[in-house]
């Protein structure tokens, strides 16, 4: 039985183009800032960009991040590589990939990796019935 007007979380599915586009740019300067500021790979890759108030306009504008790339990291510094944007410590769940395009890539979580990837994942099962 599917209706197609519930919602599980409405305060986001239902929000307006224009108030997620708000929404958007306000999270956007902390997450540029948190991934330059601790991700050793997007600092190299992004060079003086980093150093940068890039707005959200712009994000075409970097160099996209191919998967090659994170297998090479891992190889570099195992096991989660140096794209990792937080301390080891906090990992407390391991994504990791098939490898059916080339080797496995590790991608760790922190307790709030793994709860945003759940309400996701949850409204994305909801929404399909």
């Amino acid at each position: 039985m599917s209706n197609s007007t519930a919602m599980l979380e409405p305060s986001i599915e239902a929000m307006s183009a224009r108030g997620l586009a708000t929404l958007h740019q306000e999270a956007w300067p902390a997450q540029w800032e948190y991934v330059c500021g601790n991700s050793v790979f997007y600092q190299r890759k992004f060079g003086a960009t980093v150093d940068t108030a890039l707005p959200l306009n712009r994000i075409a504008e970097l160099p996209l991040t191919e998967k090659d790339e994170l297998r090479d990291s891992i190889e570099q510094c195992p096991p989660f590589g140096d794209y990792l944007a937080c301390d080891p410590g906090r990992v407390v769940r391991l994504h990791r990939t098939s490898g059916t395009t080339g080797g496995p890539v590790n991608i760790a979580w922190t307790q709030q990796d793994a709860g945003v990837t759940a309400r996701v994942g949850a409204r994305a099962m909801f929404a399909a019935g």
